[in-house]
């Protein structure tokens, strides 16, 4: 019997919701039309990479309402029109975004799904669908791990594909 009480008092005690989370990290992002640049006969491709930060506030133990804002930077590469060389020039894109996550909070390893909205700098609007896992370390601290595919604008040309990863901090609950 105390075999049993063991393990179901420590799911008990990961499974319920914090209060709110906060999370940042590092990101890496590609977006084909953005981080290539195709000049003459020069054209390189390049992933942006960058940093994010969110924070959760959580309705319920399943859904919560998450608020996003990530940079990314990249360096685009296009043989100069005069001369033999090449020019380079950085870029920078923003993105801040607002939507819902849907946690499924049984133990210290949290799946969760999220669907978001927003603004990037680079082009207007954006939407983006995302998933990944958090794995609670310690009751406030913990591990994210974040893959997701964002929709700028309205043509069919600007489609990018994130990977996050970054720590949690779990607050109040």
């Amino acid at each position: 019997m105390l075999a049993l009480a063991i393990p179901s008092r420590a799911l008990a005690q990961t499974s319920h919701a914090p209060a709110a989370e906060i999370s940042f990290g590092w990101q890496y992002l590609y977006d084909k039309t953005f981080t290539s640049f195709t000049y003459g006969t020069g054209s390189v491709h390049e992933a942006a990479r960058g940093w994010y930060g969110d924070l959760t506030l959580n309705a319920t133990r399943a859904l919560g309402v998450v608020f996003e804002f990530g940079q990314a930077s990249w360096d685009e590469t296009f043989p100069d029109k005069v001369g033999p060389g090449n020019s380079t020039t950085h870029r920078t894109g923003d993105a801040w975004l607002v939507g819902l996550r849907g946690s499924l909070r049984r133990s210290k390893v949290v799946p969760f799904a999220q669907v978001s909205i927003g603004a990037s700098s680079v082009r207007n609007p954006a939407l983006q669908l995302g998933a990944g896992t958090t794995l609670m370390i310690t009751r406030p601290l913990g591990l994210r791990v974040e893959g997701a595919y964002r929709r700028l604008g309205f043509d069919l040309e600007h489609n990018q594909f994130l990977v996050s990863v970054g720590a949690v901090v779990a607050l109040g609950g």
